[in-house]
């Protein structure tokens, strides 16, 4: 059954599509460069660097591989074990000042996919001074006789079943878990948080001291002091020795006494190895000390609203179903995430202890003409002083509070990602640009071009999925004197197409169209 409903709606594609030419005029430009997914591990992190090992698959055998990085402090590519870029581009690699992505083990020359394709990288040195989402990526310049992924030239007479043979592969053929960004979370190094209302605390000066109590000074990872965002999270990435931390905040008294601290301790599993002063000795391994303080005014404890500090969205395939996998971190641990499409709620998840969350929003679920609007919600994570009982429930018991200005972010819209582009291109007039040249370039990669791709003399144009990057991409579209004529995202050029989407019941969030 569900096969004549597809056969069926590809006719009605069809038959729209004939009118417009006799010859879908795509001439195809092989792409120069082919991103993938890498999936990363972590190995260990229990000295001053955070060291992962990497792997990918479906890259062009035995050819060279960049390995890049993408953080909210943008992308960066890595360098081998000799310092040397593996872009060919030092302003493109990282520095050494907190930022390091390194490769510890090969040199540039040896970063290759093997004769299957595989890349496999077993050591690789990533840290950021703050606690971040990460996702990996390797890109290859494709030459021509490498690739196998030339953009379709597509007649009238035959672009029916070809779009019917691609959405039946898309349907059948899941991408490889190596081929879906896995993320990593790194772990702060410590957070200052509020005794009372166990809320992070932002703008608190954490400075960092010697064994002799003198100031430590700025150093490659050591930023001394830090000063805390809206998570509360600060870190020291120091050599092996004896420090001290001293937090600075008005309106707050430091330390706790022992009693305090083994209240908290008792009462709540947020936050780990409390700190109240005591000499932190460093060898062999990170140590992590979350500060509590005191507010001066224990009935006006800190009380500030959850704030998404980071976001990020992919396509993603399970089980041969269609998902948008959005992920992120927000300032305030077990936030309550709500995620919307218009007015509906398509998806909720607690973040876990540190702010990170993960979730998956099926596609079925989604206007793909509208953006995803994404709420953070805060759940009370101290009881008040009125219920508390000898056993002292613990937070995940307490029903979060009613949303309202105090305990929900203000909405962060991102824009869920198509599987494949199909429609008209227009300038940034509002006109269909007929044999125009379409670019997809990757502006966090220096505008670098990924695949080019003509469309017909009525201004359409059909991308598959294999022809569009894992990351962020933009369309260039330059008219045939090759004057750039407008700029676009995958989210611009949607909402533009909306009118012929609907009424051809295209979802370019699914492999296969509606009914």
């Amino acid at each position: 059954m569900w096969q004549r409903r597809i056969i069926f709606s590809i006719f009605l594609l069809f038959v729209f599509l004939l009118p417009f030419s006799s010859v879908l005029a795509q001439e195809a430009e092989v792409p120069n460069l082919s991103i993938r997914c890498l999936s990363a591990t972590i190995v260990d992190s229990t000295n001053s660097q955070h060291i992962i090992k990497l792997e990918g698959v479906g890259f062009v055998p035995n050819q060279p591989v960049e390995i890049w990085r993408d953080t909210e402090e943008g992308f960066v590519c890595a360098i081998d074990r000799n310092g040397d870029s593996l872009c060919g581009s030092e302003a493109l690699s990282a520095e050494n000042y907190g930022r390091e992505f390194q490769l510890l083990e090969l040199t540039k020359d040896q970063v290759t996919a093997d004769s299957t394709g595989r890349v496999f990288i077993g050591r690789v040195n990533s840290r950021t001074e703050r606690k971040l989402i990460h996702k990996f990526y390797g890109a290859q310049t494709i030459t021509p006789e490498a690739t196998t992924e030339a953009l379709p030239e597509l007649s009238a007479d035959e672009y029916g079943l070809k779009l019917l043979t691609f959405l039946n592969e898309q349907e059948t053929s899941g991408d490889s878990d190596l081929n879906n960004c896995a993320t990593v979370y790194w772990d702060p190094y410590g957070r200052v948080f509020d005794s009372v209302s166990l809320e992070p605390i932002i703008n608190v000066a954490v400075h960092l001291l010697d064994k002799d109590k003198n100031r430590v000074p700025n150093q490659p990872g050591v930023l001394n002091p830090n000063i805390t965002k809206a998570d509360g999270a600060f870190s020291f990435l120091v050599p092996n020795g004896s420090y001290f931390l001293d937090p600075k905040a008005d309106q707050y008294s430091y330390p706790l006494t022992d009693a305090e601290i083994s209240t908290l301790m008792a009462t709540q599993s947020i936050y780990t190895e409390l700190y109240n002063g005591a000499v932190i000795i460093q060898q062999g391994a990170v140590e992590h000390r979350d500060i509590p303080l005191k507010p001066l005014d224990s009935s006006n404890p800190t009380s500030n609203p959850p704030v998404i500090l980071n976001k990020s969205i992919v396509s993603y395939t399970e089980n041969g179903e269609s998902y948008q996998k959005i992920s992120g971190l927000v300032s305030h641990p077990q936030s309550r995430i709500n995620i919307y499409s218009g007015t509906r709620l398509v998806g909720t998840k607690e973040s876990d202890g540190y702010g990170n969350f993960e979730l998956l929003i099926a596609n079925n679920l989604i206007d793909q003409t509208l953006p995803l609007e994404i709420i953070a919600e805060k759940i009370p994570l101290a009881l008040p002083s009125s219920v508390k009982s000898f056993w002292q429930r613990p937070s995940w018991l307490i029903r979060p509070a009613l949303a309202d200005s105090t305990t929900t972010s203000e909405p962060l819209v991102i824009d869920p990602k198509p599987n494949y582009l199909v429609g008209f291109v227009y300038d940034k007039s509002g006109r269909i640009a007929p044999l125009s040249t379409v670019q997809i370039v990757i502006p966090q990669m220096n505008n670098r071009l990924y695949a080019s791709i003509k469309s017909d003399a009525n201004g359409f144009i059909f991308i598959p999925k294999q022809s569009l990057p894992p990351v962020e991409y933009q369309l260039i579209i330059k008219d045939p004197t090759n004057a750039v004529i407008g700029k676009q995202n995958s989210a611009d050029f949607i909402r533009n197409n909306k009118t012929f989407l609907e009424k051809e019941k295209v979802n370019l969030l699914s492999p296969q169209t509606e009914e």
